[in-house]
Formats: C-alpha cells, sequence, structure tokens
C-alpha cells in the first residue's frame, strides 16, 4: 500500500513540475509556464523526465529531469562533479548551465547537452575538438567557423549532434561508452549502406567512421529533400521493397514478436 502511495505521490509531483526556485536558478529567468512532455523509465537508473518550460522573456525552453526523491543535493552535486572531469570534456558548459537539484520536487534539473555518461558531448561545448573529431574521420581539412548543433538527446542514453563547417554538414550519433550497442549499431548501418549502394528508392546516411572511446559515430547528411511519407505512399512502399529485397545474413531478424516484447518491457 506504501508503495502505491509513493508512485502516486511521485506522479503528482512530476504532473506540477519543477519548482518555481529551482527553473529560475536554472535558467536566471522566471518561468511562466511547464509542461510535462515525455517520462522515461530505464530498467537499472532513476526515472528521467523531459518538461517544456516557457520564460517570462517569451523563450520556450527544454529541461531534462531524474527523479532522485532521497537525496537530490547530492545527485546533482555528483553529477557536477563527473562533469567537471577532463574526460567527460563539458566542465566549461557548467559555468552558463548548471545543474540544480530541486528539493521540492525532488528532481535533479539539467540543460540538454550535458550528460556525464555522453563523454562525446565535448564536441557540442569545444568547437576546436569537433573540428578535429570531423577532420580526422573524415580524412579532409575544413576552413570556416565551426557551429555544432544538439539535435536530440535522451539523457543517459543518447544524443545527436549536427556540426556544420566550411560548407559541410555531418551528424554525429553518441551513445553511453559502457555499451556496446553504439558500435553494433554502427556495423549494422554501414552493412545497411554497403548492400543499398549510393542510388535507389532507398538511402541511408554515409557512414564516416567512429571513436569508441566516446561512443561517437559520424554520419553524413543525406542529400535532397525528405519525402513525405504521411502523404506519399509510394515513396513508402517503395522503401520497404528496397529494404527487404536486400540480404544481410549477418544481421538479426526483429520480428513483431519482438516488437511486442519491447513494449512490454515499456509498459512495466
Amino acid at each position: 500500500m506504501s508503495d502505491v502511495l509513493e508512485r502516486d505521490n511521485a506522479l503528482s509531483r512530476w504532473k506540477v513540475g519543477p519548482a518555481e526556485n529551482a527553473l529560475r536558478e536554472l535558467f536566471g529567468e522566471q518561468p511562466v509556464r511547464v509542461r510535462l512532455d515525455r517520462v522515461h523509465f530505464p530498467g537499472k537508473r532513476p526515472v528521467n523526465l523531459v518538461y517544456t518550460v516557457q520564460l517570462q522573456s517569451g523563450l520556450f525552453k527544454t529541461v531534462l529531469a531524474e527523479s532522485c526523491p532521497d537525496d537530490p543535493d547530492g545527485s546533482a552535486a555528483k553529477a557536477t562533479e563527473s562533469l567537471r572531469k577532463s574526460r567527460n570534456g563539458q566542465r566549461g558548459a557548467l559555468e552558463k548551465m548548471p545543474i540544480v537539484a530541486d528539493r521540492v520536487g525532488r528532481l535533479v534539473l539539467r540543460h540538454p547537452g550535458l550528460d556525464e555518461r555522453l563523454p562525446g558531448l565535448k564536441i557540442l561545448h569545444d568547437r576546436a575538438f569537433a573540428r578535429d573529431v570531423v577532420e580526422r574521420l573524415t580524412g579532409s581539412h575544413h576552413t570556416g567557423p565551426v557551429s555544432p548543433r544538439l539535435m536530440a538527446h535522451r539523457l543517459g542514453k543518447r544524443a545527436v549532434v549536427r556540426i556544420d563547417l566550411g560548407g559541410t554538414r555531418v551528424f554525429a550519433r553518441l551513445r553511453a561508452i559502457k555499451s556496446n550497442d553504439g558500435q553494433e549499431r554502427l556495423a549494422r548501418h554501414s552493412a545497411v549502406w554497403d548492400a543499398l549502394g549510393q542510388t535507389g528508392d532507398l538511402t541511408v546516411p554515409e557512414p564516416l567512421g567512429a571513436l569508441p572511446e566516446l561512443g561517437l559515430s559520424l554520419f553524413g547528411e543525406l542529400p535532397g529533400q525528405a519525402p513525405h511519407f504521411d502523404r506519399d505512399h509510394t515513396a513508402v512502399l517503395k522503401s520497404l521493397d528496397a529494404l527487404q529485397s536486400i540480404e544481410l545474413r549477418e544481421l538479426p531478424v526483429h520480428c513483431g514478436a519482438d516488437e511486442a516484447m519491447l513494449l512490454g518491457e515499456w509498459q512495466r
């Protein structure tokens, strides 16, 4: 009974959102409105949440939060200390984007792009490093300004950073380095890219290389415009036919039963 009550109390706190004073400390601005967008239930890590906050200035900001009911202050301090370590390369960003403990909501709040489990995010905060990574993996020298931009971030799991430099645009996919999942996915992607070729009804981004020690894989930009799959059913059919026509014995089979199992895990 107590577990059910605690769960209901946590759900109520999450729906209300982070405390106003914690958000003000995070952004240096008064929050006007808070919306809970997503809740993730990792197997071995704290529940993490994604909020959209409207500030008094009119700006909308994303907040990543972790549920830390026992010690939000200690958890925030631990995350900050870890990010200050040179191997994570995110120390400088902490001065402008602090990690904040919300004692009322029992949450730890942070800006997207700060993650001690994703050291590859250094490319977002260190432009010289981002240039070096792209040049090292592509084998090409690039002039002009470097502009990294965070496109997606799932706390503790993965992120995508777009890098523009010298007329070239590439995408870095980042994953936690304690897992081989990133390397396995890159190998599968490369096998599909080789099998499909560079022309046809289905194309995928060119794999440009990887830095496993950072959990980083680099991909080229797909040329042209993305099809409107919601309206162009012919494009969907052609893409599926092209994907199903290739023979890749080394790739694992993912069927309906596998997908049902995943959905069942998310529901628990």
